[in-house]
């Protein structure tokens, strides 16, 4: 008597296997995709219909028209998203990554220098440290923030006090 180790479920998939080797109509891996639909990008931020396409409107990514729907291009959305703050998405996915790179808040200067948010705007101002506007939001390159800083005596951040701290003991 002849013994078959394979099952019925395990031979079906060999003879699948077998069929799909020799097709003509193989499985392609899947191409990586470059657009996506405004109700899908609205879905991903957690949108609302009207602010979708307020943000396609105001040119925020680009978009393409194809097949006669309009589809916003992945990349450009990535790059949007790393360089603002207002909006998040609903995976989690943390905003303005980028941005936080190349720039202060006022709040990360408060904290910084464990000074209030309101005196971080007073001194900015009067010191006439540039800043940038994200999505209404100030803030402040790194570089015109380390410059204000050097120049001052008054404030410190972290490391400095601490510093300050070994030498005085």
């Amino acid at each position: 008597m002849y013994y078959n180790p394979l099952t019925k479920e395990e031979e079906f998939h060999e003879l699948v296997k077998e069929i799909e080797s020799q097709s003509a109509y193989k499985r392609q891996p899947p191409t990586e995709k470059k657009y996506m639909s405004v109700p899908e990008m609205g879905r991903l931020l957690g949108l609302k219909k009207a602010d979708r396409y307020w943000l396609v409107h105001k040119n925020f990514f680009k978009t393409e028209v194809i097949l006669g729907k309009m589809r916003v291009e992945l990349e450009s959305f990535e790059k949007w998203y790393a360089n603002q703050v207002k909006y998040h998405k609903v995976t989690g996915e943390e905003p303005g990554l980028e941005l936080k790179k190349s720039s202060y808040s006022p709040r990360d200067i408060a904290e910084m220098l464990q000074i209030s948010e309101n005196l971080v705007y007073e001194k900015m101002k009067k010191a006439g440290v540039e800043f940038i506007l994200v999505d209404y939001w100030r803030r402040y390159p790194k570089k015109a923030f380390d410059k204000w800083y050097r120049s001052q005596k008054r404030y410190r951040n972290a490391e400095d006090r601490e510093k300050v701290r070994d030498i005085g003991v």
